[in-house]
Parts: C-alpha cells; sequence; structure tokens
C-alpha cells in the first residue's frame, strides 16, 4: 500500500475500491513528538499529532469500513 488512495479487493465485501485513507499515530510520530521534548520545543510538541505526513496510512473500504490494508512511515 501507499500513502495515497490505491485499487484494491476488499476482503470482507469481495468488492474492487478506490481505498479511502485514514490516518493513524505510529512510530514516527512518537519519535518525532519525543525529539521535540528533547530539544525543549515545548510549544511544537503537538505537531507531530496533526500533521499527516508523520502518521501512518490506513486504507479502509469506502463501502463496507473494514480495514483493508496499513501503510507504516517507519518499516523495521
Amino acid at each position: 500500500f501507499d500513502q495515497f488512495p490505491v485499487y484494491a479487493q476488499c476482503p470482507n465485501c469481495h468488492r474492487r475500491v478506490l481505498t479511502h485513507v485514514e490516518y493513524k499515530s505510529g512510530r514516527i510520530t512518537l519519535i518525532f513528538t519525543i525529539l521535540l521534548c528533547l530539544l525543549g520545543l515545548w510549544c511544537c510538541i503537538f505537531l507531530p499529532l496533526c500533521i499527516s505526513a508523520c502518521k501512518d496510512v490506513v486504507h479502509v473500504c469506502p463501502d463496507c469500513h473494514s480495514r483493508i490494508g496499513t501503510y507504516k512511515r517507519w518499516k523495521n
């Protein structure tokens, strides 16, 4: 999966759909928040929670709303 909507077959409803993307806080969000704390930038610690580029992307079926896949910004 990618950070943008993709065409995929939903494992729940078996339709081929253009996924809807939702953003969830992930490892990168936590790392940037901790880094801002360590640098003493207290007024900026909530920025990673507001910026979608710092979050993981969850692909959801627009028809049945089941999760199809996830794009993790920081892979193991």
